[in-house]
């Protein structure tokens, strides 16, 4: 939705082609307003990470229409980026982009000119070019019937819902590949081979895109009318949604990051495990997802209680926070439904084909390489991942490792699974689930391995029950 809040008019300064900077930290959010444009209007779009390289930017050079900044960005948000223009006096008409209202920071004043409200991006951008075209001489709506879309953008979908083309000349397009074809990693090196950017679309079908790709990449958004835990469980149903729509790249790993910090806040308000899982219970219907935030929590509460990790526990929180999501990311909710679904594929029941059987026993290494394949990723979160489903006695999946082969946090989110596994096993008597009976049912309780015996220490004293 878009706010306008111009109490000025801004008269465009006359140039050869529009031109627009924009400003995000996320390239997806980058690549997906570009397309959204570049549908429309004929202009030229300079792309900036952060504040501080628009910045960089407008120093060298100010001859912009339009500027359309995220405000939440590192190195320098999009409030001081708009102060720079206030201290220069550079009268460019500027846009908030953000899930924030602008009226929530006083830096923005009755200059501004207009806000966007994620996550409904292209309308607010529709809105924006409507009043912009009213205030510049020069302006050039598109009217031809092909579209260029970049091969990042598709690359991110997989496969595409409307026929693509490549250029001949400035008459002539072929058709390369059809609608609901795979488009794979293959596909998009095979065209970057051929000098090519961008493939082209109809562009009566450019909406379809958008919507497709908002729908996919904004559901990490908050919604007001879901609780903390739905909220929390369905982050894991929006991962895995988006991981197969645009792939687990850098920017799905920077919006699960931002997941994160909600996910600790909400666990910490409430340390109480069986109230948590009674609420998870209730409002979700994933196994999955409800298994995951449980290790989760978990694993905060070890680490909250473990002295020698006391100069880089925020750290070890938001890693072993991400491995609980993401430890799963490889596996189908739709075959792993329940817990008992679960269960027999651990437990190789002869019911289950033996393809899906080694499928499953292999997921962990599936998933390592998912997480190791963006460049985001923090270091040894792939290693974690991959011992998630290990046992200290060695007879756990998919490498079974010893004792003396599992890293410190492994064993940490090891622990958690087992506790999360107990918590399953006796779901009918949720309320009278306790540290003793956790710990009684837990096979590698007594083990000497000291990575394990400080989680297990650390998890008695955090009191769960």
């Amino acid at each position: 939705m878009l706010e306008c809040k111009c109490l000025k008019s801004h008269k465009i300064k006359g140039m050869s082609n529009l031109r627009v900077l924009l400003v995000d930290d996320e390239e997806a959010i980058r690549d997906i307003i570009s397309f959204g444009i570049s549908l429309k209007n004929k202009c030229d779009i300079v792309h900036a990470e952060d504040g501080l390289a628009a910045v960089e930017i407008l120093n060298k050079d100010d001859n912009f229409s339009l500027i359309i900044c995220d405000y939440n960005m590192p190195n320098m948000n999009g409030g001081e980026v708009y102060q720079f223009l206030k201290d220069k006096q550079l009268d460019i008409p500027y846009v908030m982009c953000s899930s924030d209202e602008p009226s929530d920071y006083p830096v923005f004043d009755d200059k501004l000119f207009g806000s966007i409200l994620k996550p409904s991006i292209m309308e607010g951008v529709d809105e924006i070019f409507d009043r912009l075209k009213n205030q510049v001489d020069n302006y050039v709506e598109f009217k031809q019937k092909f579209v260029p879309i970049p091969l990042n953008i598709l690359k991110r979908l997989g496969s595409t819902p409307v026929d693509l083309y490549i250029q001949i000349n400035d008459e002539k397009v072929l058709k390369v590949i059809r609608s609901g074809e795979e488009f794979s990693i293959n596909e998009y090196e095979k065209f970057k081979l051929k000098g090519l950017d961008s493939l082209f679309i109809e562009q009566c079908y450019g909406e379809v895109f958008l919507s497709l790709l908002e729908e996919n990449l904004f559901k990490v958004f908050s919604n007001d009318n879901l609780t903390d835990e739905q909220k929390i469980t369905s982050v894991q149903d929006v991962i895995s949604n988006v991981a197969k729509s645009f792939g687990f790249s850098d920017q799905v790993m920077s919006l699960t990051n931002r997941s994160i910090d909600f996910t600790m806040s909400v666990l910490k308000k409430d340390k109480d495990l069986n109230n948590l899982v009674s609420k998870l219970l209730l409002q979700s219907n994933s196994f999955i997802s409800t298994n995951n935030v449980i290790c989760a929590h978990v694993c905060n509460a070890i680490v909250s209680n473990m002295a020698g990790l006391k100069d880089r526990k925020d750290e070890v929180l938001q890693k072993l926070t991400l491995a609980s999501f993401l430890q799963d990311i490889s596996l189908d909710p739709d075959v792993i439904k329940t817990y008992e679904d679960f269960k027999k594929h651990v437990e190789e029941d002869k019911s289950i084909h033996r393809d899906h059987l080694q499928a499953f026993k292999q997921h962990p290494i599936k998933s390592s390489e998912i997480i190791s394949s963006s460049k985001t990723s923090l270091p040894d979160l792939d290693r974690i991942i991959m011992e998630s489903h290990e046992r200290p006695d060695g007879n756990g999946f998919p490498r079974k490792l010893s004792t003396s082969r599992v890293s410190p946090l492994g064993a940490i989110l090891i622990l958690a699974n087992a506790v999360s596994e107990v918590i399953f096993r006796n779901i009918e008597i949720k309320d009278e689930i306790n540290n003793e009976l956790i710990l009684s049912s837990i096979d590698f309780i007594e083990t000497e391995d000291s990575n394990f015996k400080n989680a297990i220490e650390a998890f008695k004293a955090a009191e769960l029950f």
